[in-house]
């Protein structure tokens, strides 16, 4: 069941969860203090709960807004990030790859910037996520490699996104409301890394994303 135009599944429907690693949606288990968000419950059950302590890190929850009038996780695009301690079913460790959904509105920014990302460093050179590539002008998801490895296209700031990123082992496809993006070739496995995993950047300006995230699933696909 579809519980709203921009949420993808109700909280409550039955639908095949063996494969969900991490489900953050933002009318679900926000933790605030005052409208600062502390933390983000994992509502897949597997308690990947996202986190910030430091409060000049927090995004803020806003009620009503420019997605579909939903709630939503909003970045100030300058140090706001929210972080998951690494855990196993964060990695993809099934052998057919790795399939993403996130409901977002982005406002750009003037570097490369994370929305999600599971890789030990800044040049994104093993693990996934999806990532704003300066280089490339392009929004999209990467396996392994974020600038050899990638699947994206421009993605247009202040728009309302639907995004499905999957990986099956022989190419990395991205499509924007339902519009395929360039698609990237390739067989390898992921090289998992053992980092947390970040949303909306890392703490500083040039790699944070601004704009807001309604809601991030994760499949190890089987």
């Amino acid at each position: 069941a579809v519980a709203s135009e921009f949420y993808l599944k109700d909280v409550t429907a039955k639908f095949d969860r063996t494969s969900l690693g991490l489900w953050l949606r933002a009318d679900q288990g926000v933790s605030l203090s005052g409208s600062s968000i502390t933390g983000w419950k994992d509502v897949s059950g597997n308690l990947h709960n996202a986190l910030q302590t430091n409060a000049a890190n927090q995004p803020v929850a806003v009620t009503n807004a420019s997605l579909n009038n939903q709630r939503v996780v909003r970045f100030d695009g300058t140090n706001d990030f929210l972080s998951l301690p690494d855990r196993e079913s964060l990695r993809s460790t099934s052998a057919n790859g790795i399939s993403i959904y996130a409901v977002l509105r982005h406002t750009g920014g003037d570097d490369s910037g994370i929305v999600f990302a599971k890789s030990d460093n800044t040049s994104w050179t093993n693990g996934y996520g999806f990532v704003r590539l300066k280089s490339m002008n392009t929004l999209g998801m990467f396996v392994n490699n974020a600038t050899n490895n990638a699947s994206g296209g421009v993605v247009a700031t202040n728009a309302n996104y639907v995004l499905k990123m999957s990986y099956d082992k022989k190419q990395i496809v991205t499509f924007a409301n339902g519009v395929p993006l360039t698609p990237e070739t390739s067989s390898s496995a992921i090289a998992q890394s053992t980092e947390e995993m970040l949303i909306g950047g890392n703490g500083t300006q040039k790699f944070s994303i601004g704009g807001d995230i309604a809601e991030i699933l994760l499949f190890n696909d089987k």
